[in-house]
């Protein structure tokens, strides 16, 4: 099923050849793919923030990422800050991304992000576990799921 309609000169040749029947990306990307590219039937936002990471416990130690969580806070803050988003935010993202600025700006009146990264809203795990169920990405074992299993106790906190 094709859940897109190619419209003129659209660059990405799988999307106007039907490769592909959908594509995923962000608020702010899918106006340079949409004007005049291909037409938008729709948006789902995610259930989880930005900056959300996943880790594998053998592969990273707890020091390491919690080491990655913590500096990520301090550029995350910075970021999101409203001194920085009134325009050096507005500067940064279109001189590396080439956006336009009104796009830009109205983008980052919806864009939210965590005051910490090394805590988790319980209901984030929650609605994430719910939406990958349902789109048949896992399956719950009986009785739900045990949002306890999916964090790091040693490197991140719970929050309800």
């Amino acid at each position: 099923m094709v859940y897109h309609k190619a419209l003129g000169r659209f660059r990405e040749s799988a999307i106007r050849k039907s490769f592909c029947s959908i594509q995923s990306q962000s608020q702010l990307d899918a106006g340079a793919s949409t004007d005049g590219g291909i037409e938008q039937i729709g948006s789902v936002p995610t259930p989880w923030p930005s900056w959300l990471i996943a880790a594998h416990p053998e592969r990273a130690s707890a020091e390491a990422v919690t080491d990655i969580l913590q500096r990520l806070t301090t550029f995350v803050r910075e970021f999101d800050s409203e001194e920085k988003r009134k325009q050096d935010n507005v500067d940064f993202i279109k001189d590396k991304f080439g956006y336009p600025e009104e796009d830009i700006r109205a983008w980052l009146e919806t864009v939210k992000y965590p005051q910490n990264c090394l805590e988790i809203p319980n209901e984030v795990l929650l609605n994430t576990l719910s939406v990958l169920e349902k789109a048949g990405a896992l399956i719950a074992p009986q009785g739900g799921f045990d949002v306890n299993q999916f964090i790091g106790k040693d490197v991140v906190k719970l929050t309800y």
